[in-house]
């Protein structure tokens, strides 16, 4: 990560994440949804990513395609077994899960969700 990209992740652990707003260019995050919320940085080669936890949503925009499909579907595995039950992941428009056997249902174009 550059030392810009650890500034935007500081910032967002502190409640305000960067936004297009051209006044501030900041969005507060209420104190109530940033108990719930974790930014962090992740490998994504490590076979846990170095979490316990499972989650509720998870957002992973325009990360994959730079992955071969292996890797891909190898990445796919590994947050299926950290979403919920019911849980969702989010993913960018160019991002695909056609021919990978995973327990997702697709419910919207880029949205699916955990069986």
């Amino acid at each position: 990560m550059s030392g810009a990209d650890f500034r935007i992740l500081g910032t967002c652990r502190r409640g305000s994440t960067p936004c297009r707003d051209r006044s501030s260019g900041l969005v507060r995050i209420g104190a109530d949804l940033r108990r719930m919320l974790r930014f962090g940085r992740l490998n994504f080669m490590d076979e846990d990513f170095g979490l316990r936890e499972r989650f509720h949503v998870i957002f992973c925009r325009n990360l994959i395609i730079y992955f071969d499909k292996p890797t891909q579907e190898r990445l796919m595995h590994k947050f299926c077994r950290h979403l919920v039950v019911g849980g969702y992941l989010f993913l960018g428009h160019s991002e695909s899960l056609h021919g990978f056997h995973l327990p997702l249902r697709q419910v919207a174009p880029t949205e699916y969700q955990r069986d």
